[in-house]
């Protein structure tokens, strides 16, 4: 309304998006999808953030409460003040082992799902697969003990360059061709059908988890696929 902007659902308003979060759960396939292979690990990172809210909200809180900790921890290390740290480090910590657990849990599926579509679309010749990444090992037993003690030992060096070394912000997933970065070794098209494979898995995962289904929204088609994976991808629907 003229120079406000209000969000509101049900009459109910709202001060951001947040809660509009899986109230109706989608997927968006466009043409800069590619930046999810030859991009920055922020822009993989975004991806998951914004597929696991949509059925997660468990997650995004942890998502704010782990973000906003961590700034307030980079102020103070670029400060040099040690005083309230800890307070800042204990707080990271209960929220980073979630956020971990869940990411690598949406990769897997993601993994799963998305080769069963390309055996539709590609008859198994791109062995594309997904492979979760994290800064600190999701792994080891006594994970929110180790963070925070890893964060304590890093005090020193993370004062040195005024920020936060490690931790789900940090995190990555890696998207490889035959077991090689599919960056460097997948050719244009390979990377468009991958991509479309892995929209397609992020449409069905969601409405699964959802039991509603998830909308699909594709900009342009012809910039995804040729005509040969368009027909396949409209039987994968059929069937």
């Amino acid at each position: 309304q003229q120079n406000e902007k209000i969000i509101s659902v049900n009459a109910t308003k709202y001060s951001s998006f947040r809660p509009l979060l899986g109230k109706l759960p989608s997927v968006v396939h466009m043409a800069h999808d590619q930046s999810l292979i030859t991009g920055s690990p922020s822009i993989r990172r975004r991806f998951l953030n914004l597929f696991i809210a949509q059925f997660d909200a468990l997650y995004i809180n942890h998502l704010s409460r782990y973000i906003k900790a961590m700034k307030n921890r980079n102020i103070l290390l670029k400060n040099r003040q040690q005083k309230t740290l800890d307070v800042w480090e204990i707080e990271m910590s209960k929220s980073a082992h979630y956020i971990s657990l869940a990411r690598k849990k949406a990769v897997e599926d993601l993994n799963n799902s998305s080769q069963m579509t390309l055996e539709k679309l590609t008859n198994n010749n791109y062995p594309f697969s997904l492979q979760y990444s994290p800064s600190f090992d999701e792994s080891k037993d006594n994970w929110q003990e180790k963070y925070l003690l890893a964060l304590q030992k890093d005090r020193t060096k993370d004062m040195k360059f005024g920020y936060t070394s490690k931790g789900p912000h940090r995190d990555d997933f890696m998207i490889h061709l035959d077991n090689q970065p599919a960056k460097l070794f997948a050719s244009e098209g390979q990377k468009r059908t991958f991509l479309s494979a892995l929209r397609l898995a992020e449409q069905s995962l969601l409405s699964q988890v959802t039991k509603e289904e998830a909308i699909m929204n594709i900009d342009d088609l012809d910039i995804h696929l040729d005509e040969n994976h368009q027909n396949l991808l409209h039987l994968h629907h059929q069937l």
